[in-house]
């Protein structure tokens, strides 16, 4: 199981979009896509600078992947199976 929180802005919106999976050798695959909140006014959305060319600001696009913003991270939260490594050497201790 695998649990998230994403980076928010200042109004508590989300900056990004995360897919996540747990991989069949118990890795865990997360990709991090734009958020754009195109449904708000365009002074609220969530303008984000991908280049700039000419002189001229080049923004992400709605649900381009993106990596995580500059000055925020990802939270992860994991819950390692019952056999794992982490597990066995805990219950050792104990």
């Amino acid at each position: 199981m695998v649990g998230s929180q994403i980076p928010k802005n200042s109004n508590g919106l989300s900056l990004i979009y995360i897919k996540d999976k747990i991989l069949s050798n118990g890795n865990i695959e997360i990709q991090t896509f734009h958020r754009q909140h195109t449904h708000l006014l365009k002074d609220f959305q969530n303008w984000r600078v991908k280049e700039i060319i000419d002189g001229k600001l080049v923004y992400y696009a709605d649900g381009e992947q993106v990596d995580i913003p500059l000055s925020t991270w990802l939270d992860v939260r994991v819950e390692m199976p019952n056999d794992s490594i982490w597990n066995q050497q805990h219950a050792k201790k104990e």
